[in-house]
């Protein structure tokens, strides 16, 4: 089940360069080891009819202390699609396991590389599950 307080619909880019969702606050100081095997990360993108050939969208994750200094989380893999020849891209979902070693504040870094036609939204959050091992 998606947590709708840990969820941020993020518009994509339509130009070449770099962007960011909006920060999702976790309010643990230290981390929140405490939802490891509970919970998942995700990020959903749609179809983006009007993604290039070739071009790519590259959505990865950064985490910071203080909501101002950011950096990469390297566990997590870059999510990234691809244009092809005139049809767009196909959706994608990522399910990232919950890191104990998570700071407070995560975010989602885009990147457009070439060009898209069209408007697009993308949706990151936390997904918390009751089954065994999510």
């Amino acid at each position: 089940m998606r947590d709708q307080n840990a969820t941020k619909r993020t518009s994509g880019q339509t130009a070449a360069g770099i962007a960011f969702s909006a920060a999702i606050d976790t309010r643990a100081p230290k981390g929140v080891g405490d939802l490891a095997g509970r919970a998942k990360l995700f990020i959903a993108i749609p179809a983006i009819p009007g993604l290039s050939a070739a071009s790519t969208v590259a959505l990865s994750l950064e985490d910071s202390d203080d909501g101002s200094t950011w950096a990469a989380v390297a566990a997590y893999p870059i999510t990234t699609v691809t244009g092809v020849g005139g049809t767009g891209s196909p959706a994608a979902l990522a399910q990232l396991e919950w890191s104990s070693k998570l700071r407070r504040y995560i975010r989602v870094k885009e990147v457009l590389t070439g060009s898209n036609a069209t408007a697009w939204q993308y949706d990151f959050g936390v997904e918390l599950g009751s089954a065994p091992g999510v």
